[in-house]
């Protein structure tokens, strides 16, 4: 893909100092808990579970923790879960999906909401113990109050993303994947033990699906550094097995990404930057969808072929950049009547082009076309009762010329449109 940013060109130690930022104080064990506790539905759980033992666990204790509200949950129930699951839904109107050997049941509210219901067998410190990293080992009920066998808390005001135990990951060596997001997702770091780990067993990643793989990616794609655990991914060898890509080629593009996160989207106008945070598809956001771009393209602009479950909209958009980024290529000098090309074919994959080919400048360009094409200046039926102009693709080719001629700057008003198609009229005898 293109590099007008590479003069800045940073070494992995200049990604890794950049990426250090200070971390956010944690909430209090008190506040965590009152807020669990004020929540409606975990009030609605509990009370429904009355003497049964449940627990939450998880990734909502974690998010509560850095105060993060989580529309998703964990619950771990001692008892027949699906028969507990059908007194919630009763009440919540949700939606009951069992997995395979119904081992989890997920509840999923009209809000969006998920909870999964998973089945507590033996001791609870003997679950725990099975979960991935101590950050998301951590309990509540309202007997007990918080509980953390293995200093999740500790660690996660460190900023410290740890694994249970070695077994743990490689049983499930989709964790290894998972470790980079949360250390960016809470701006730490993976522990060395952890990451001697992946580094050790990570020829063992190829035996997760694919879908699995892609979901954890996204989530580290969509975090606003990426490129420090991209980076450290790669150096853990684990990232050119997931994207099936030399390393060289994914040096150089996770040096883009840190361009992109820090430089270029600081620049972007803000109603770029209003959506980055929206989601595109398969829980990937803008911002991710442009850090996913910026990794699946080689330096000629063209796509790299990789593992990765992507849906059909995400397809079709790697597809649009990589051909308006080879189109811009190719040209020597890119001239108005160029980007007016390169809007029309692009679509709405226009400002991804501009922002990865590092020229912001043609994103006023691009509002101006967007303007232009959003209203005509002169209708499809002016076209045809004031002109004569036949019905069906001349009007289209017309109007077609018309709003080049506008981005040009030759159609300026009504009067210059009128003056433009009689003389079009003239010279092609379109009538």
């Amino acid at each position: 893909m293109i590099r007008s940013l590479s003069r800045l060109t940073p070494t992995i130690n200049s990604i890794m100092s950049h990426m250090c930022y200070p971390r956010s104080r944690l909430m209090s064990t008190h506040q965590v808990e009152k807020k669990i506790r004020n929540d409606t539905y975990n009030a609605l759980i509990f009370k429904l579970a009355g003497r049964k033992e449940i627990y939450l666990v998880g990734g909502y204790i974690r998010n509560a923790f850095r105060g993060i509200d989580s529309p998703d949950r964990d619950y771990i129930f001692r008892g027949k879960i699906i028969d507990f699951v059908k007194q919630i839904q009763k009440l919540t109107n949700g939606t009951i999906v069992e997995f395979k050997k119904k081992q989890t049941i997920r509840l999923i509210l009209s809000n969006h909401y998920t909870f999964d219901f998973s089945q507590l067998k033996g001791q609870l410190k003997r679950n725990l113990s099975k979960r991935d990293f101590t950050l998301n080992s951590m309990a509540w009920s309202p007997e007990t109050g918080i509980i953390d066998f293995e200093n999740g808390i500790s660690d996660l005001c460190d900023g410290i993303v740890r694994c249970i135990s070695f077994k743990n990951m490689i049983d499930d060596p989709v964790r290894m994947m998972r470790a980079y997001r949360f250390a960016a997702e809470i701006n730490g770091k993976v522990d060395d033990s952890t990451r001697e780990t992946i580094k050790r067993y990570h020829k063992r990643i190829i035996t997760a699906t694919s879908e699995r793989i892609t979901l954890e990616l996204f989530h580290l794609l969509n975090t606003n550094n990426s490129s420090r655990e991209l980076m450290n991914a790669l150096n853990d060898k684990i990232l050119p097995l997931v994207l099936s890509c030399s390393e060289k080629t994914l040096f150089s593009n996770i040096k883009a990404i840190h361009e992109l996160e820090n430089e270029l989207l600081y620049h972007i106008p803000d109603y770029i930057k209003a959506k980055l945070q929206t989601l595109f598809s398969q829980n990937l956001t803008f911002k991710g969808l442009l850090c996913l771009e910026t990794l699946q393209l080689n330096n000629q602009g063209q796509r790299i072929m990789s593992t990765l479950t992507l849906s059909k909209k995400i397809r079709k958009r790697l597809s649009a950049v990589s051909a308006g980024i080879q189109k811009l290529m190719k040209l020597k000098e890119i001239e108005r009547h160029h980007l007016f090309k390169l809007f029309q074919i692009s679509g709405d994959a226009a400002s991804d082009i501009i922002i990865l080919s590092g020229k912001l400048n043609y994103l006023r360009d691009l509002e101006i076309y967007r303007k232009i094409t959003e209203k005509n200046i002169i209708s499809a039926n002016a076209l045809t009762d004031t002109f004569g102009i036949k019905s069906g693709p001349q009007i289209g080719k017309m109007i077609q010329l018309l709003k080049e001629a506008q981005f040009l700057g030759f159609v300026k008003s009504r009067k210059d449109a009128i003056d433009f198609i009689n003389k079009n009229l003239m010279e092609n005898n379109l009538t």
